[in-house]
C-alpha cells in the first residue's frame, strides 16, 4: 500500500462538472488500496456527508482555505510581503506571487516532514509548475505524477482564438512552456486519451512517459433505460457545462446549422439543454425558442436522459475524453457526435455511436436513429457494453491501483 499526497487547487466535492468528477473518482479509486492525503483550497466545512458521493476512510483532507483568505489582503504592505515570501520560497527573482503556492507551501512541507509519502499527485498543471520544484528540493524519494485532464495549451489557445482574447492566449503560451518541460518536473503523467498522451510526449521530445487513464462513469449511478419505445420520443438532449467554450461553440453551431432542418423533418421535435453556468448573453436565442427546453442546472441529469431519445455532443474543439458521452452511453441514449467530440473513446463508428462532422450529416444521423428502431437499440446496447467493459470507474480504478506499485518499482526497485 502506498501513501499519496494529492494536490487539488480547486473545489471538487461533491463533484459538479467533468473535471471534478474525474478528480473525485480517481481519488476514490486510489483510496481503495492506498492512503491519500489531499491538500486543497476547498473549505473543510464543505466536506459534509453526501448521499450520492462519499469519501473513503483512507482519504485525509487538509484544507488551506483559511490561509488563502489570510494572504489575500490587498494592502500595499501585504502585496510586498507576499511577493518577497513567494520569491524566497520559490528561489526565483521574478514572477507574480501565486496565492495557492503561498497558502499550501507550509502545509505541504509540514506534511512531508511528518508522513513518509511514496507519490506526489498533481491535479493541475499550475500545481506542477508551482510546487514540484520545492517538493523535489525537500526530497528526491517521491514519484511525481501529473493528471493531465487536457493538453492545457491547446485548450486555452482554442478558447483564445474563438474569443479573440489576448489574456487567454497568454495563458496558452505559459501552459505550453510548462508542458514542454514536464519531463523536468514529474516522473510520468496520467491523461484521458492516447491522442493527449502522444501530444505531451512529443512536446517533451520523447523524454517522458504517459499512462492513459480514461474518464469513466459510475454505472451504478447511471442505470440503463430499457424502454422499448425510447426511439420514438421527439426529444433530443445536450448535457454539459454551459460556460465551457467548446460547448458554447458546439451547441450554437448545432442550433443554427442543424436544428432547423431537423425540426422541418420531424414536427414537434424538442431540444433539451441541461447544464450549469449558462449565460443569457450566449444562449439568448435558445432560451427564447419554444422548441428548446432550456433547463440549465439540475440536481440529477438522469431523468432528462430518460425522457429523451438521442443524445448529441456537437463539439468542434477541445481535448480529453467527454464524460457526457460515457454518461449517455451508460444511461441508454444513442449518440451522434463529431470526430472531435468522440476523441479519446475507443469506439467504432456505426457500432457504438454515430459520427457527423458536417451539418447535413448530423441531421441524417439523428433522423436515422429516430426512424430505425433496430439501429437505435443496437447502437445503445453496444455502447452500454463498451462502458461496462472499459469505462466503469471500478474497472479504471483497478488499473490505477496496478499502475502505482509498478511506477514505484520502476523508479526505485520497490520499497
Amino acid at each position: 500500500m502506498a501513501t499519496i499526497l494529492s494536490i487539488i487547487p480547486y473545489h471538487f466535492y461533491p463533484p459538479v462538472g467533468g473535471g471534478a468528477l474525474r478528480c473525485y473518482n480517481i481519488l476514490k479509486e486510489m483510496a481503495r488500496d492506498h492512503t491519500v492525503y489531499v491538500v486543497t483550497s476547498q473549505p473543510e466545512d464543505t466536506f459534509t456527508s453526501d448521499e450520492d458521493y462519499t469519501l473513503p476512510e483512507r482519504v485525509v483532507i487538509i484544507s488551506i482555505s483559511k490561509m488563502l483568505l489570510h494572504i489575500s489582503g490587498s494592502s500595499a504592505c501585504k502585496k510586498v510581503f507576499n511577493a518577497i515570501s513567494y520569491r524566497v520560497k520559490k528561489r526565483t527573482l521574478k514572477g507574480p506571487a501565486n496565492s495557492f503556492f503561498l497558502a499550501s507551501y507550509s502545509a505541504i512541507i509540514s506534511l512531508l516532514k511528518d508522513v513518509k509519502f511514496d507519490v506526489i499527485y498533481y491535479e493541475s498543471l499550475e500545481s506542477v509548475g508551482e510546487l514540484s520544484g520545492p517538493i523535489r528540493r525537500f526530497s528526491i524519494s517521491f514519484t511525481h505524477i501529473y493528471d493531465a485532464h487536457n493538453v492545457d495549451s491547446i485548450l486555452w489557445a482554442q478558447q483564445a482564438k474563438a474569443l479573440q482574447n489576448e489574456r487567454l492566449m497568454n495563458y496558452a503560451n505559459n501552459a505550453l512552456q510548462l508542458e514542454k518541460k514536464l519531463f523536468k518536473c514529474i516522473d510520468t503523467f496520467f491523461c484521458c486519451s492516447y491522442e493527449d498522451r502522444e501530444k505531451l510526449i512529443r512536446l517533451n521530445e520523447l523524454k517522458i512517459s504517459g499512462i492513459v487513464v480514461p474518464n469513466g462513469v459510475d454505472i451504478s449511478k447511471k442505470p440503463y433505460d430499457d424502454d422499448a419505445f425510447k426511439y420514438s420520443r421527439k426529444n433530443i438532449i445536450f448535457c454539459g457545462s454551459l460556460n465551457y467554450q467548446p460547448n458554447i461553440e458546439g451547441l450554437l453551431w448545432f442550433y443554427t446549422a442543424v436544428l432547423p432542418a431537423l425540426k422541418s423533418a420531424i414536427p414537434g421535435l424538442v431540444l433539451t439543454v441541461v447544464g450549469q453556468n449558462a449565460s443569457y448573453d450566449h444562449y439568448k436565442a435558445l432560451m427564447e425558442d419554444e422548441s428548446v427546453n432550456f433547463v440549465g442546472t439540475v440536481p440529477d441529469v438522469n431523468p432528462y436522459y430518460y425522457s429523451a431519445s438521442v443524445a448529441i455532443v456537437p463539439l468542434l474543439s477541445g481535448s480529453g475524453t467527454r464524460l457526457k458521452i460515457l454518461e449517455a452511453m451508460s444511461l441508454g441514449n444513442p449518440l451522434v457526435t463529431t470526430t472531435v467530440g468522440a476523441e479519446g473513446i475507443r469506439y467504432e463508428d456505426g457500432k457504438h455511436l454515430l459520427i457527423a462532422d458536417k451539418p447535413q450529416a448530423f441531421v441524417e444521423q439523428i433522423l436515422t436513429l429516430l426512424t430505425d428502431k433496430q439501429k437505435f437499440d443496437t447502437i445503445r446496447q453496444n455502447a452500454q457494453k463498451l462502458v461496462m467493459e472499459i469505462y466503469d470507474w471500478q474497472v479504471i480504478g483497478k488499473s490505477i491501483s496496478t499502475q502505482i506499485p509498478v511506477l514505484l518499482k520502476e523508479k526505485y526497485g520497490g520499497r
